[in-house]
């Protein structure tokens, strides 16, 4: 079964009215990343082929794909969306509009990549783009769609043309500029806690003993590359530093994993790790026990889980 996963939304806010930004890819693609591994695809695309809709208009065009018997539109955050789902995740989208200098300043994505996909029919696949060009404020938007609009409604009958429209990157945006956070912070990246930046480098780590403290946001902000800081988080220092006491880990006993580290328990898979850094923490013996009892017992082909301490000066750790 082939069905669309969508991933983010940000809509954009401009005189014409709105762009719908989604982010979105098949569950049956699957593209490289940069550890070897690979991961579904996605991109980022104006909902409906549609540069820029008023919220009356789009409104109603969400609609008209509703009624049917298919109440399976896309996934999203890991469940199917039927009619009155599709009618919230738009109208909510709606409600979360911003500029494109907002969503700059916000979620620093940088630029909006436009251009027009043609392709011709009956030609085998020939295609061509036009009117390449990226747009940085809302003139600039405004401008190019005018363009991209008047190139639309003057196409041949063998021509079909697509807006491709997206940010750059293939991630989710965060708006870390509306949660502003007092004090130090910690800067977190996915899992990973930020240990080193430099421009164009960032070096992460799971052992929150060696995550980097930052005086507050706005020195993050300035250390980080701005490239990076499209997906990043931030947390209290306090609240991290109150982790890196946590000295008790669950460690596999017996069969062919033997003395692998717990790494992270996700929805159907337990991950293990050898190295102690990466292993994850619990305050005290207890809280650790009770977590292989209620999360970890009889659900997986592993024969026994201990728990162990590690040693502060990084010794090997003990039952």
């Amino acid at each position: 079964m082939s069905y669309e996963i969508v991933y983010d939304r940000r809509f954009i806010r401009s005189p014409l009215g709105i762009t719908p930004m989604i982010l979105a890819g098949s569950n049956n693609c699957y593209e490289p990343m940069p550890n070897g591994r690979e991961r579904r695809e996605r991109s980022w695309s104006p909902l409906f082929n549609d540069p820029a809709i008023p919220e009356e208009a789009l409104m109603a065009r969400v609609r008209s794909c509703c009624g049917g018997q298919f109440q399976e539109h896309f996934k999203w955050h890991g469940k199917f969306v039927d009619d009155a789902g599709f009618v919230a995740f738009v109208r909510n989208g709606v409600k979360g509009t911003l500029t494109l200098e907002e969503l700059q300043e916000y979620a620093h994505c940088g630029s909006l990549s436009c251009a027009l996909s043609i392709w011709y029919r009956n030609s085998n696949g020939t295609n061509r783009r036009e009117l390449s060009r990226t747009v940085g404020t809302t003139d600039e938007l405004v401008q190019w769609i005018g363009e991209a609009r008047a190139r639309m409604a003057n196409r041949t009958d063998n021509e079909e043309i697509y807006y491709d429209m997206r940010f750059s990157g293939r991630e989710p945006l965060r708006l870390q500029g509306r949660n502003i956070i007092s004090g130090a912070v910690v800067a977190i990246k996915g899992k990973y806690y930020v240990s080193g930046c430099m421009p164009g480098k960032l070096e992460t780590t799971m052992d929150v003993t060696k995550a980097m403290i930052f005086s507050g946001m706005d020195e993050a902000r300035y250390r980080i590359d701005p490239y990076f800081l499209r997906c990043m988080r931030f947390m209290k220092a306090e609240n991290v530093k109150a982790r890196m006491g946590w000295r008790f880990c669950i460690r596999v006993q017996g069969g062919s994993r033997d003395g692998m580290y717990m790494e992270q328990l996700t929805r159907s898979r337990f991950h293990m790790t050898y190295h102690q850094e990466s292993a994850r923490r619990f305050p005290d013996r207890m809280t650790a026990e009770r977590y292989i009892e209620k999360r970890l017992k009889g659900r997986f082909s592993v024969p026994g889980f201990s728990v162990y301490e590690i040693q502060q000066n990084g010794g090997e750790a003990r039952a």
